[in-house]
């Protein structure tokens, strides 16, 4: 009834209605017959049924004075009611949000709408949130399913260098119904989802209607480079039934529905970057530099998502479906970048006074903070290249329901792509041949370090530097995934009468192929083209004029390659290279069956199950080895892998109250080697002694999974919960370099004659993840008069990991932030709402080094973004946003010391506006896209 209420003695011919919720509309169905409700005075009764639609307060002018039998009203609940009722009777602890709750917030994709919910943490990239992290572990170690079915990586540079990471920046929010997060697994789900399981809901129609049409239309600004935005989608639907050639029905219902939607989203990006790289070597200043690059970036990025289903519904028993999806983006990337070189004279330049080399290192005489770097080499990197991020999804399946056995089933493939093409790829770097020596200081002010030309040509003039190398190279990685599943399930009655208590089982096959290559020449040669013939005659101003850059037209690069062919040599020997060593042809199969068991015992809720699997993997790569002589031999190598692991669970609900729920949980995943941790690639380099290679003999990791949670649901969908956890990982995967190996000097190990260093990885025995989610959010309901719109959000979820990720030394698991806190204030009331939310995660380690003092670590970083609407007309609103409204920069650091910098980039605010609109009609039949999402 969803708080609604209508008055049982009608007095005259007005019945009233009334509403505690937030309600639009809402129908009202009211049999009833006159002054009695036996049969025979039925049969002079009005119609059966009245059907009037009406608002809150209205009046319903009925006739002669009735008493009222059943009442049914069906109506649109507040999002945040709709989604908690969901969380609130799942058998398993899961955080959900609906479409309606994303757009509140200026969220453009899936992984920054995730990122508000407890447990999850957000990674970025160039502005844009690219990866989620749960309850502290990699993205690589949690799967992500569309609709039920998993998605294939895309971006092969995923957080942990494992691949398998799905980058969720390639999906629209406008394409999502609804955002679920699983955390604790189930037997009938994927057992790949160490950290959890992300499911993404397409929209669909709603059970009470026959049609939805609704969408918006939007533009704003960047406002660090004024560069525009714009944004569009819309959702259409319909149900229908197919007519004879008389023009009359052949059904009685509408058995068939169909949905589509379509979003793009496009941005200019422009921002600003510095990067450094220290030098570690023992007996040099601690704050030394081998490099330092000041960098401008210029992204555009047109983000498409599209697709739909069509549904038949021939009877309440059977359903049956076919879907598709595509969704990713093209990105044009520019890139302006001067890059000091060579601070430590790792190059020996030779001083021609002396004829002895230039030392690495010298203090500043006039500054006790700066270092002397007597031979800088300066060079100019001016690069274009375009990226090619895509998802295809293309499902078919259905359920039938018999007596006492449902059945539901799908065939699906998807396909993930990433793709660089070499011949939209032109990079160039000029080199300025004469030497500087300057000093620099990156210790007074660590985020803006300041340097100066003591000697020699300054890296502004353009007098110098010549076209040193030329790059037209790609990348192509593809992922394909062929799928099928069965599902039964049985009601059994055994101990109770309840329908809730029922077995599951079924089977599952996923048939994966990952295929990785490079693309495109390495040349030898590139002529000698000065900057002056490529120079702009503009300057590049970067962090309000602390740095400047020389402009590069990237054109007369391209005109002159075009017009000098003859001097541009390619290096076939050095082209075949450098293919082999990308390469890598993988195929992983799983083969999965499960049984679960659900049962309520009147407070008490019992699932319990066993999910088995078995995998069966080859993969293909090359192994390079240079010779004594440089020249390099390429062989073909094949691994195989083959294991089996079964995942028990078992989970218990308990109602304290109707709403106060407990649950404990003890459930069990696994987290398969990355691609390119566990590839059979290999590159042997006796000259500088050193060999780095995946290891195809790599475990996977699991884990035993433990969970409590206390939630107290409160009236418009608010809760109050605490939900401890701790993760026991088993073969957890790490990096590893291993020094002053001896290797026989001799077969592939040739021109090894002294100790070698080793770059893999390997497995440990244990890590943990363990800690606690608080979450908590109401509308303020009992304030009077227009304070009752107000309302508080607050998740915290406090992570600790530890794991053996350098030799001998137990430390905290990469990306993972000890503290990630989602905190914001709403209104929500009438025509108008306002959201601000900030977010706020703390440093975590993004690379793992050689050492502990050369882990990369990420920075902490608080955001704060707003979210407004105003709704005009009934189904039209007016919207108005705001993002990133700190300007928190984006930092790494060189180990956990916020002064060693090694990257940070600004993205300023993002400001947007539109139009968003919302059409259905009321319907009474809940078939087609809406049936397959409730099943």
């Amino acid at each position: 009834m969803i708080g609604i209420y209508v008055k049982r003695h009608l007095f005259g011919d007005v019945a009233k209605v009334a509403a505690y919720g937030t309600l639009t509309t809402f129908c009202v169905a009211v049999p009833f017959a006159y002054g009695s409700t036996n049969k025979e005075n039925a049969t002079h009764a009005l119609p059966a049924k009245i059907k009037t639609p009406v608002s809150a307060g209205s009046k319903i002018n009925i006739g002669s004075p009735v008493t009222l039998g059943q009442i049914t009203v069906t109506g649109e609940q507040s999002a945040a009611v709709e989604t908690r009722k969901k969380e609130e009777s799942a058998p398993n602890i899961v955080s959900i949000r609906s479409a309606k709750q994303i757009r509140k917030l200026p969220d453009v994709n899936a992984a920054e709408a995730l990122s508000r919910m407890p447990g999850v943490t957000l990674e970025e990239d160039s502005g844009s949130g690219r990866y989620v992290h749960i309850r502290g572990l990699s993205a690589d170690l949690s799967s992500v399913t569309f609709k039920g079915i998993q998605l294939p990586p895309t971006n092969p540079a995923s957080p942990a260098g494992g691949g398998r990471a799905v980058a969720l920046d390639t999906i629209p929010s406008g394409l999502i119904g609804s955002l679920s997060v699983t955390k604790t697994n189930m037997p009938d789900q994927d057992a790949e989802a160490l950290g959890g399981t992300i499911e993404i809901t397409p929209k669909s129609i709603p059970a009470s209607q026959d049609y939805i049409l609704q969408g918006h239309i939007g533009s704003g600004d960047q406002l660090w480079s004024g560069t525009p935005i714009y944004s569009a989608g819309a959702t259409a639907g319909k149900r229908f039934a197919l007519h004879t050639t008389k023009g009359q029905s052949k059904y009685t219902r509408k058995p068939f529905s169909v949905v589509g939607t379509v979003n793009y989203h496009a941005d200019k990006r422009s921002f600003p970057d510095h990067e450094s790289d220290f030098q570690d070597s023992n007996g040099v200043p601690r704050n030394a530099w081998i490099d330092l690059s000041q960098r401008n970036y210029r992204y555009h990025r047109k983000m498409l998502g599209f697709g739909g289903e069509l549904a038949y519904d021939p009877s309440d028993n059977s359903h049956y479906y076919i879907d598709y999806f595509n969704s990713g983006y093209t990105e044009t990337a520019n890139k302006n970048e001067l890059f000091l070189g060579n601070l430590d004279n790792h190059l020996g330049i030779v001083n021609p006074a002396t004829g002895a080399p230039y030392p690495a290192f010298a203090p500043d005489p006039n500054n006790p903070n700066g270092i002397l770097a007597p031979a800088a080499q300066y060079r100019l990197y001016r690069a274009h290249y375009v990226t090619k991020i895509n998802t295809q999804l293309v499902t078919f399946g259905g359920k039938n329901h018999f007596k006492n056995l449902s059945v539901n089933y799908h065939g699906a493939y998807t396909q993930g792509v990433f793709n660089d093409p070499w011949h939209d790829a032109y990079s160039g770097t000029f080199t300025q041949s004469n030497p500087a020596t300057l000093t620099y200081d990156n210790t007074t002010r660590p985020s803006y370090p300041s340097y100066s030309v003591l000697s020699g040509p300054v890296p502004t003039d353009i007098r110098g530097y010549t076209l040193s190398s030329l790059n037209r190279t790609g990348s192509l990685t593809k992922t394909g995934i062929w799928s099928g599943a069965v599902n039964f399930s049985l009601p059994m009655n055994l101990f109770t009468q309840s329908d809730a208590e029922k077995l599951k089982f079924g089977l599952k096959t996923r048939l994966e192929n990952r295929l990785n290559k490079s693309t495109g020449p390495t040349f030898s040669s590139v002529g000698d083209m000065p900057l002056s013939d490529a120079f702009t005659h503009k300057y590049i101003s970067l962090y309000d004029g602390r740095y400047i850059n020389p402009g590069v037209n990237l054109n007369k690069i391209i005109n002159y390659y075009n017009t000098h062919l003859s001097q541009f040599k390619v290096d076939r020997a050095a082209t075949r290279q450098n293919h082999a060593a990308a390469y890598s042809n993988d195929n992983e199969n799983v083969y999965a069956g499960y049984m679960q068991y659900q049962a309520k015992f009147g407070k008490l809720g019992v699932l319990a199950g066993m999910r088995l699997e078995a995998t069966n993997a080859t993969y293909r790569a090359n192994s390079l080895t240079t010779r004594s002589d440089g020249s390099v031999a390429i062989t073909a190598n094949k691994k195989t892998a083959s294991y089996f692991d079964y995942f028990p669970t078992f989970q218990l609900r308990y109602a304290f109250t109707p709403k106060l729920i407990g649950r404990f949980v003890y459930s069990s995943a696994i987290g398969r080697p990355g691609f390119t941790q566990v590839t059979a690639s290999e590159s042997l380099n006796p000259a500088s002694g050193t060999i780095s290679r995946g290891n195809p003999n790599l475990k996977p990791t699991t884990d035993d999974a433990f969970d409590l949670s206390l939630s107290y649901y409160l009236p418009q969908g608010g809760v109050v919960s605490i939900n401890p956890f701790d993760k026991e990982l088993h073969n957890y995967i790490v990096n590893t370099t291993q020094n002053g190996v001896v290797l026989p000097n001799s077969g592939r190990y040739a021109g090894f004659a002294g100790p070698a260093s080793i770059q893999s990885y390997k497995n440990i025995s244990s890590a943990r993840v363990y800690g606690v989610e608080l979450d908590y959010q109401q509308q303020f309901r009992f304030l009077p008069g227009p304070l009752a719109g107000l309302g508080a959000m607050f998740n915290y979820t406090y992570a600790h990991s530890s794991g053996e990720i350098h030799a001998h030394h137990s430390g905290s698991l990469p990306e993972t932030s000890k503290h990630t806190l989602n905190a914001g204030m709403f209104y929500d009331k009438g025509r108008f709402g306002l959201n601000l939310a900030m977010q706020y995660r703390s440093k975590d380690i993004f690379g793992v080094g050689s050492s502990r003092r050369t882990d990369v670590y990420a920075q902490p970083r608080l955001t704060l973004n707003l979210g407004s609407h105003y709704q005009f007309r009934h189904h039209w609103q007016v919207y108005f946003d705001a993002k990133n409204l700190l300007n928190t920069p984006l930092t790494f650091t060189e180990g956990p010391n916020s002064s060693r910098i090694i990257q940070r980039e600004y993205y300023g605010a993002t400001v947007m506006g539109g139009v968003r609109f919302n059409f259905g009609g009321a319907g009474s039949y809940a078939g087609g896209a809406d049936r397959a999402n409730r099943s």
